[in-house]
């Protein structure tokens, strides 16, 4: 019954367990008479007692959320007018209970996906990860950290590549800057960023290509001290292995690492300059020969001045003593 409440943390508290019986503590006076929960009818259904006992526990544990007592209206009569009704013959089978919409919804159909995941086809896996993104958005941050986390946070779901869609909404978090994440950018360096730096230890390739292919998207939330010791050293070991997607994503990322760190922290210090700007170059060249061209055009037509000036004068005393 916790599971199907969706795993509300305060119901293991509120129930007392003995090894043939869980008892209910006395709620709104409704205690759960034994011969309520009696099957030994023939006119009662084997499914009775238990969604009257379902019933109760749902009434209770509200009780424990809301001090009001007040289900919502469409909750209220469902447990009160169908599920703990007087006739047992009146009671919902237990599939119409898990199917009421009332306590089955999205959090708990993906939740239930995620432990489950083993035992789903390829097909299945690729349909339910397709719209993923809509659905996680539709939650609060603060239930998918508290719920859903721990249970994304396992191998077979780390390491499924259709997941991908997944884990590029989890590992984008939201920023001053851009609100295309999906957590805060506090929540994910408490929540997320732990276990993601810890994930980089692992071999398996395709855990390694997630980290790689989202580094850009959580790299800002990422002290430089995390990128140095944690991240970096990992990265480079990725240079190395047989697979040629790895050693390419590998070099990706140490591409968006040198535009966070500098080239002295991820190559090392001994490099020197290679290439130079040419256009700059060109630029200069061609102002330069440009002024050498004027001062030499400039000097031949004071050169041609002289000369003409010169001929002319001579021209005028050559008429004179000629005269």
């Amino acid at each position: 019954a916790w599971h199907l409440l969706g795993g509300w943390p305060g119901a293991p508290s509120i129930l007392i367990y003995s090894p043939r019986t869980v008892w209910l503590p006395c709620q709104r006076g409704r205690l759960l008479p034994y011969n309520l929960i009696s099957t030994s009818s023939m006119t009662t259904p084997p499914h009775a007692g238990d969604v009257y006992a379902f019933g109760q526990l749902i009434l209770t544990i509200y009780d424990q959320f809301d001090s009001s007592g007040i289900l919502p209206a469409g909750l209220d009569d469902f447990v009160n007018n169908y599920m703990m009704n007087e006739d047992p013959t009146q009671r919902p089978t237990i599939p119409e209970v898990l199917c009421s919409p009332h306590l089955h919804n999205d959090l708990t159909k993906m939740a239930e996906f995620f432990h489950d995941i083993t035992v789903k086809t390829k097909q299945e896996t690729e349909i339910f990860f397709q719209d993923i993104q809509p659905r996680m958005l539709a939650i609060p941050e603060e239930v998918v950290s508290r719920r859903l986390l721990p249970l994304l946070m396992t191998p077979p779901i780390l390491s499924n590549p259709d997941a991908a869609p997944l884990w590029q909404v989890l590992l984008s978090p939201c920023t001053d800057d851009s609100d295309e994440g999906f957590l805060s950018e506090t929540l994910f360096q408490n929540e997320i960023l732990p276990e993601v730096l810890e994930l980089f230890s692992s071999r398996d390739v395709n855990i390694r290509m997630m980290l790689l292919n989202n580094l850009e998207n959580y790299i800002d939330a990422c002290s430089d001290e995390e990128l140095v010791e944690d991240i970096l050293p990992e990265v480079l070991v990725g240079m190395h292995d047989a697979d040629d997607a790895v050693v390419a994503a590998t070099f990706k990322a140490l591409a968006v690492l040198v535009t966070q760190l500098g080239g002295e922290v991820v190559l090392g210090t001994s490099r020197q300059s290679i290439f130079t700007d040419g256009r700059c170059c060109s630029t200069i060249q061609y102002h330069t020969c440009t002024y050498v061209y004027m001062r030499m055009c400039n000097t031949v037509y004071y050169l041609l001045y002289i000369i003409t000036c010169t001929y002319t004068y001579v021209c005028i005393i050559y008429m004179y003593v000629c005269v």
